[in-house]
C-alpha cells in the first residue's frame, strides 16, 4: 500500500473522489492552467514594461549627468574668467587713480 501512495492519481480515480467525470475534471484543470499561464504571461509583460522603463530613465539620468558635468565645467570656467577681468579692471582702476594723481601733482 504504501508505493500506491507515491504513485500519481489517474483521472478516473480522481474522478471517483470528487464525484465529477473524468472529462469535466481535465477541463477544469486545463482550464485553471490556461489561467495560470495567462497570469504568468501578464506578469512578465509587465516585468518586461517595467525593465524598459528603468533603462529608458537610467539613460535619460546619464544623460543629464553627463550634462550637469559640462554645465559645472563651463561654470568654472566662466567664474575664472571672471575673475580675470576683475582682477584687470582692478589693475586699470589702479593705473587710473595713479594717472590722476600724477596729473594732479603737475598741476600744483
Amino acid at each position: 500500500m504504501l508505493p500506491r501512495a507515491q504513485e500519481p492519481f489517474s483521472a478516473e480515480e480522481l474522478g471517483v473522489l470528487s464525484g465529477i467525470p473524468p472529462h469535466e475534471l481535465m477541463g477544469r484543470h486545463i482550464h485553471k492552467l490556461i489561467q495560470v499561464l495567462g497570469e504568468s504571461l501578464h506578469l512578465t509583460t509587465e516585468y518586461l514594461t517595467h525593465e524598459t522603463k528603468i533603462a529608458s530613465a537610467v539613460s535619460k539620468v546619464e544623460a543629464l549627468e553627463a550634462k550637469n558635468s559640462k554645465l559645472k565645467k563651463d561654470l568654472i570656467v566662466a567664474m575664472d574668467e571672471a575673475n580675470t577681468i576683475k582682477e584687470k579692471a582692478k589693475a586699470l582702476g589702479d593705473d587710473l587713480k595713479a594717472e590722476r594723481q600724477l596729473t594732479l601733482e603737475k598741476d600744483e
